[in-house]
């Protein structure tokens, strides 16, 4: 299963595209807040499950989702007079290490906003623990975009 949701930063949207497991336990204990939710009730049937895992599921995701905006969003200066975007495959081990920053694609060869991006993933380290492993991924694509103004 593949999710997508865009994230909106200060001069640039990342967008983050990833595989992600599914959820199948009755009751999940998000790693980072250690509140449990999700509970089941005895009367509930199949779909009601299925529609409430899926449910908690695309919390999870938000809230990691808003967590990776906030860090990278902090760090990235875009250089002044430079506008385009750029496609960032990001590699990531858990927690949030990341092991390998690939700009895939750019619609302004500009070397130096290529080097801001480069250095507020570098500066955003280690990235956010995802709330629960079943939203966790080794890959990350990040749109970067610096807007003419």
């Amino acid at each position: 299963m593949y999710s997508k949701f865009v994230l909106i930063v200060f001069l640039g949207i990342v967008s983050v595209g990833c595989k992600t497991a599914p959820l199948n336990s009755a009751e999940i204990t998000p790693i980072a807040s250690g509140k449990s939710t999700g509970t089941r009730t005895d009367s509930e049937t199949p779909i009601e499950k299925r529609t409430r895992l899926i449910r908690l599921k695309n919390q999870l995701v938000d809230q990691y989702r808003n967590r990776i905006k906030k860090t990278v969003g902090r760090q990235f200066r875009p250089p002044s007079g430079v506008w385009g975007s750029c496609e960032v495959l990001v590699s990531v081990e858990w927690p949030g290490k990341v092991t390998g920053v690939e700009i895939t694609t750019c619609k302004n060869e500009s070397s130096r906003l290529k080097n801001a991006i480069r250095k507020a993933i570098r500066a955003a380290q280690p990235l956010p623990e995802p709330p629960h492993r079943a939203v966790f991924n080794s890959e990350i694509m990040l749109i970067f975009t610096a807007p003419k103004w």
